[in-house]
C-alpha cells in the first residue's frame, strides 16, 4: 500500500555573483528541498521567529557561482524571509535566503547583511521603500516585444507612444493579470501595476514599510515570478533599461523613498535635505552600476527619462527627483528618484538610500 509523504517542498532562491565571463543578469540561484515535518504557517505572518526561520538554513556549492574555490565549495544559506508558494500549493514554501562564507560570516558578495545591521543601527529611520519595475515582455518566437511585427510581416510598426500607457487591453495584460494573482498568493507587497508607454512594456510596484531589506526582497522575488509566469505565456522578460533603440521609453527602475520624519507634518524640510544630499553625491556615482547595467542609454533627457544632470522638480518626469504635487501639497510625504534603470540591485540601492538618508538627517 502506498503511503504518502508528510512534510512540504521548499525551493530556495539566493544571489550568486556575476563572473565577469558570464552573461550579465545571471544572478538569482533556486533548488528545492523536501522536509519531513509540517509547514510552519504561523511564521509566515511572524517573520520575527528567528528560530523558526533557522530550521530551515541550508548550503549549496559555491564554487560552482564563482563564490567560493572547489577545495572549500560549501557554503551556508541563512533564510531571512519564508512566502507562501504560489505554485505548488498550500503548506509548500519559498525561501529567501543570504549567503554566509565557511565561518558563518556575511560572504563578500551579501550586500544584505551589511544593510540589516545598518537598518538595526539607526531604528527610528523607519525607512518605506518600493520600487517602480518597468520591464518588456519578449515574444519567444519572434524575438521582439509583444506586439511589435517582424519585418517579414508585413505590418505597420507600433502607433506613437500615446496608444499604450495604461491601455485596458494591452498585448501584455494576460501575463500581467497572471503575475498579480501569483504575487498576492505569495504574499509579496506589490502595490500596483500598469501597462506602459511601449508596446509589450509594463510596470509593477513592489516594496514595503518598515524595511528596506525586505523590501529589496520583495523586489528580487517579484522578478523571478514574474520571470516564471511570462515563460508559461511563450516569452521572457527583459529589464535592460534601453532594449528598443529610438524614440521610445526605456524601463526604469525608480525608486520611491520616505523615512519617518519625511512623512511626519513639516516632513518637506527632511525630503528637501536628503535632495540636496543626493545632489551632492550625483556626479561621483551617476556613471555607476549603482543605477543599473546599461542605464547611461536611458539617461538621455527624452521618452520621460531625465538626463545625466541632476535636477529635482515638482511633478516633471524627466527631472532626476520628482516631488509628486499630493506630496508638495501636503508638505510631507516622499521622493520619486527617477534616475535608476530597470536593471539596478535592489539590496545596493536600499543600501544607498540608508546611507544617505542618515547623512541627510544628521
Amino acid at each position: 500500500m502506498l503511503t504518502k509523504r508528510r512534510g512540504h517542498a521548499v525551493d530556495y532562491f539566493w544571489l550568486g555573483q556575476i563572473d565577469e565571463d558570464l552573461e550579465k543578469g545571471v544572478r538569482i540561484r533556486t533548488k528545492r528541498r523536501f522536509i519531513e515535518a509540517p509547514s510552519p504557517h504561523e511564521s509566515i505572518d511572524d517573520q520575527a521567529e528567528a528560530e523558526t526561520l533557522s530550521k530551515y538554513d541550508w548550503d549549496y556549492d559555491g564554487s560552482s557561482t564563482h563564490q567560493a574555490d572547489r577545495s572549500a565549495a560549501d557554503l551556508p544559506l541563512r533564510v531571512t524571509e519564508l512566502f507562501p508558494h504560489p505554485f505548488l500549493g498550500e503548506g509548500n514554501l519559498m525561501a529567501w535566503a543570504m549567503v554566509m562564507d565557511r565561518d558563518e560570516n556575511p560572504h563578500k558578495s551579501n550586500l544584505e547583511a551589511s544593510l540589516l545591521a545598518l537598518e538595526a543601527e539607526n531604528p527610528k529611520l523607519e525607512p518605506w521603500l518600493t520600487a517602480e519595475q518597468e520591464y518588456f515582455l519578449v515574444s519567444n518566437e519572434t524575438n521582439l516585444p509583444l506586439g511589435w511585427p517582424r519585418v517579414q510581416d508585413l505590418m505597420p510598426l507600433p502607433q506613437a507612444r500615446g496608444h499604450y500607457y495604461c491601455a485596458p487591453r494591452a498585448v501584455v495584460r494576460g501575463v500581467m493579470e497572471e503575475f498579480w494573482e501569483v504575487a498576492m498568493a505569495a504574499n509579496l507587497e506589490i502595490w500596483g501595476d500598469n501597462a506602459e508607454v511601449a508596446p509589450g512594456q509594463a510596470e509593477f510596484q513592489v516594496g514595503g514599510k518598515g524595511s528596506a531589506a525586505r523590501s529589496a526582497r520583495h523586489i528580487w522575488m517579484a522578478r523571478e515570478l514574474l520571470a516564471a509566469v511570462a515563460a508559461k505565456h511563450g516569452c521572457r522578460v527583459d529589464i535592460r533599461p534601453k532594449p528598443i533603440e529610438g524614440p521610445w521609453n526605456g524601463s526604469g527602475g525608480h525608486i520611491n523613498w520616505s523615512t519617518r520624519a519625511m512623512r511626519e507634518p513639516g516632513g518637506i524640510e527632511h525630503i528637501q535635505a536628503l535632495v540636496r544630499e543626493l545632489g551632492s553625491d550625483h556626479d561621483n556615482v551617476i556613471g555607476t552600476t549603482l543605477f543599473g547595467d546599461g542605464n547611461d542609454e536611458r539617461l538621455v533627457g527624452d521618452c520621460e527619462a531625465p538626463d545625466r544632470r541632476f535636477r529635482c522638480s515638482s511633478s516633471d518626469r524627466g527631472a532626476s527627483i520628482r516631488i509628486p504635487l499630493r506630496v508638495e501639497k501636503a508638505k510631507m510625504g516622499y521622493l520619486e528618484d527617477r534616475r535608476y534603470g530597470s536593471s539596478f540591485d535592489p539590496f545596493a540601492v536600499a543600501t544607498y538610500f540608508m546611507e544617505r538618508s542618515i547623512a541627510a538627517e544628521l
